[in-house]
Order: C-alpha cells, then structure tokens, then sequence
C-alpha cells in the first residue's frame, strides 16, 4: 500500500516519544492498580483556568463536558446544532476522520478544497461564501490546517465573518489574543439588534435592573421585553390566555397609531381595564407585524475598535427592515 521507504504513522503522536512527565504519570497509574473508569475531577476547572489565562474567555466550570476525543466531540456539537441533512463545510485535505464522522452523523460533507497560493495553500474564500449561500449549516475549520500544516489564517478569515448581538467585548477580547486587536477592529463586522432612545426605554431599563441588579441590559433585551409586554397586554384585552383567541388582539395594540400611546404594560393595563384602546410604543419603539405576526427590530451593522468599544457603521431600521419579513 506504501513504498518501501515510507512508514505510515496514522496518528501524528506516534512519531515522538511520549513527554516523560506523562510517561511517569500513567506508570504511576499503573503501579497504584488506578486502571478503572477515568474521573474527570477538576479537569474543567482547570481548562477554564487555561482558557481565561491564555484568551480572556471566561467559561463556565460547570458548562464544560467530556468527551472521548476531539472528532467524538466534534460529531457531538453537529447533531446538537445542526438538523439531519446539513451540510458541513470541509476544506481537503483534511483530517480523515472529518468525512466518516460527518456522514456516520447524517449530515452531508460539503468540500471546499484549498487552493494552491503563492506560497504554501490558502482557503477558497469564494467558494466558501457559494457553500454558504447554497445551505452549508456548520464548519469545520483548522488552524494551523491538517494536513497542510501551512495554512495560516491570521486576519484572512475575518472579512467573511457575520456575528450576532452577543459579540461583545469579551469575544472581542478572546479573539484579539489570537490576532491582534488591529485585525480584530479592522475585519470583523456585527449585525446587532439595536434600540435608539424611545420614551420606553426608562420603564425598560427599571425593570431589567429589578431582574438582574448591576448588569448592563444587551441592546437586543428590549425585544424580549416588549414581547412579553405585547402578549401580557394582548391577554388582558382579549379576556383570555388562549393564545387562538389573543393572538388578533397583537395587531390591535401595535397597528393603529392614532391611538393613545402607552410605553409599559403598568400603562397599558391601566388604560385597557379603564375599558381604553392604546396603541404599544415600548422600549424598541414602534413595532409592525405582518398578516404571520412577523416582525423584524432595528439592525446595526457595526465593527470594533482597538479598544474593544463598538462603532457603527450603518443602520436597517425596522419599518425598512419589514419590508423583507415574510
């Protein structure tokens, strides 16, 4: 199957010796008879540790699970996060087992191969924007590749990077580690939900306070709270908590503007039991549904600073943004 002169090692471990602090390590195992079932006592403790040492990114102890090996963990994450029949983007050469894995998951291996560059191998940005256009769902991505062992990244990647609302600082941080704060702030660019300065804004920000004492609200919280608002104002006003009989009273609270204007729902309840129509205005300001109660908030697209601050670099506001909402 192989020349002569060629010794296939599978695993690239095996071409070295095994580090003499791990070579005591499982002698020492074996001398105590520590042969059954492994514990993973303090091992996310201790990867936590790693990771707010060396990326700033603070994990959750409790959050982190073990598993077997990285491609078991990889498969794990795809049928977590994607549905049966996703494409997975790969970029071949690739490590062997990425392929199996992905179809034994019942998904579909999309190739992206690498391209030859000037020196060494570089990903095929446009092929990788026409997989992800077609459908491709999740990526499997190498850095410094296998096995080409060349490939590496930098800030090449960045450009074709989208985020949403909760890339914060501390992403921001955890990736300036690996690049640079310059690359960072240079190519990353954020779609966010955000809400300018509406008159519910107060009433909002009281009550997020009230739920999570000293935490800055995210800018996409106020949807989640004039959602709750609407649907609680939507019930009284119909008498009922059937959600096929208070679902038409939505269009009614929020799509007749010449009605009195209410920003919370101590408001809206005052005025609906006074036997009032009110029309919503909260926290993300005016909010229009289509005939599905689809709605859409307000977009920014913004980028990072070197310091880790936000700049925007343009806005899609709701009522334009409802013209795409089917």
């Amino acid at each position: 199957m192989y020349p002569a002169d060629v010794l296939p090692a599978f695993v690239a471990e095996m071409d070295v010796a095994l580090a003499a602090p791990i070579k005591r390590a499982l002698i020492d195992a074996i001398e105590r008879g520590d042969t059954g079932y492994a514990h993973p006592a303090g091992l996310a403790d201790a990867f936590a540790d790693f990771a707010h040492a060396w990326f700033d990114w603070t994990v959750d102890s409790d959050r982190v699970s073990l598993v077997p090996d990285v491609t078991v963990g990889l498969a794990e994450v795809l049928r977590l996060t994607t549905p049966p029949g996703s494409g997975v983007v790969i970029n071949t050469p690739a490590y062997p087992p990425f392929t199996p894995t992905i179809v034994e998951y019942g998904r579909r291996v999309v190739d992206v191969p690498l391209r030859r560059a000037a020196r060494g191998w570089d990903l095929d940005f446009d092929g990788l924007e026409r997989a992800f256009l077609a459908g491709a769902r999740a990526y499997l991505l190498c850095n410094p590749h296998n096995p080409s062992e060349e490939l590496q990244l930098g800030g090449k990647l960045l450009p074709s990077i989208r985020s949403d609302s909760a890339a914060g600082l501390d992403y921001f941080t955890a990736v300036k580690k690996v690049i640079g704060a310059q690359h960072t702030a240079a190519f990353l660019t954020v779609m966010q939900v955000y809400s300018p300065s509406y008159p519910g804004d107060p009433e909002f920000v009281t009550a997020y306070h009230h739920v999570y004492p000293g935490q800055a609200p995210l800018e996409f919280n106020t949807n989640g709270y004039d959602a709750m608002n609407i649907s609680a104002l939507a019930m009284l006003e119909a008498k009922s908590t059937t959600p096929s009989v208070w679902i038409d009273k939505i269009a009614s609270l929020t799509g007749n503007t010449s009605l009195p204007r209410v920003y919370s729902f101590a408001q809206g309840k005052a005025a609906i039991q006074a036997g009032k129509s009110v029309y919503y205005f909260g926290a993300t300001g005016q909010i229009t549904f289509n005939k599905y109660h689809n709605s859409s908030g307000n977009f920014a697209a913004t980028a990072f600073n070197a310091d880790g601050s936000f700049r925007q670099l343009g806005t899609l506001p709701a009522a334009e943004l409802q013209k795409f909402v089917r």
